[in-house]
């Protein structure tokens, strides 16, 4: 994408501030990520809200039919999720089970936070982090891509996922001298001697990490310290989740980076 957020590019920020707009408090994805261009097109990666653009592009193409439709006919009906939903302020039997959200307080201990992705009810249906979910459901999604399930993707387009996309890697050559929350929520735990790109919904490392996932593994994470990698290499998915702030937060990753150790080395036999 050639536009980004501005809580990660300050002249966005300096622009949002001069507009007194306030993103988080948009209802529709126009109202939240004005698409405002920081790099010619193909000049830089940039982590930006471009899964919420392609979200209403599919609104688009079939009909304007919410994403969250689309998503339940094509996804869900077919490997039986109950618990995906982008409007849970309609489903009174997953608000009960909504994990609490913490952070970090002045002594180093835990405290609540008060903090919510998006106002509900919602107008629309943010594609790139709008969505709520049970880890059970995830894990179904992760394993249909494994297994090239055609009920929900075809074999090449699920190729497509873990293929390089980017022709370069400028914007993501310099996360070594990036704040460590910043590398952290793009690396995930991947290592940073390890060479990466993008494939079609999320990062990709190009070797495998020793002890853990095998080469061209795809991975993202979410902003409370939610993290998920699909390995077609070995054949495992997993997903980490917690609900704590501020993103990147090291001992999480640090965290996920031994859980994906345990895990692998119980499938080995170790």
């Amino acid at each position: 994408m050639a536009y980004g957020f501005e809580s990660m590019h300050p002249d966005l920020a300096r622009f949002q501030e001069l507009k007194n707009r306030k993103t988080r408090e948009g209802r529709t994805v126009e109202e939240s990520f004005e698409p405002v261009l920081i790099h010619h097109p193909g000049e830089q990666w940039e982590y930006s809200p471009g899964i919420d653009w392609a979200g209403k592009m599919v609104e688009r193409v079939n009909g304007d039919m919410k994403l969250g439709e689309y998503m339940q006919r094509h996804i869900f009906d077919p490997l039986g999720i109950r618990d995906m939903t982008f409007s849970i302020s309609a489903r009174q039997d997953m608000q009960c089970r909504l994990v609490q959200c913490w952070e970090r307080s002045e002594t180093g201990g835990m405290k609540k936070a008060h903090y919510s992705m998006r106002p509900q009810p919602v107008e629309e249906h943010f594609g790139g982090g709008g969505l709520y979910a049970s880890a059970i459901d995830l894990l179904k999604v992760y394993r249909a891509i494994l297994q090239k399930d055609c009920r929900i993707l075809g074999e090449e387009m699920v190729d497509l996922m873990f293929t390089p996309q980017l022709q370069h890697t400028i914007g993501l050559d310099n996360l070594a001298n990036c704040p460590p929350s910043y590398t952290n929520s793009i690396l995930n735990s991947v290592p940073s001697t390890i060479p990466i790109n993008f494939g079609l919904g999320g990062l990709l490392n190009l070797q495998s990490v020793v002890g853990r996932r095998g080469s061209h593994s795809l991975t993202w994470s979410g902003v409370a310290n939610c993290y998920w990698w699909i390995d077609p290499q070995n054949g495992i998915a997993g997903v980490y989740l917690s609900q704590l702030l501020p993103p990147g937060e090291p001992e999480a990753v640090e965290l996920l980076s031994k859980f994906e150790e345990t895990v692998y080395s119980f499938i080995a036999g170790k």
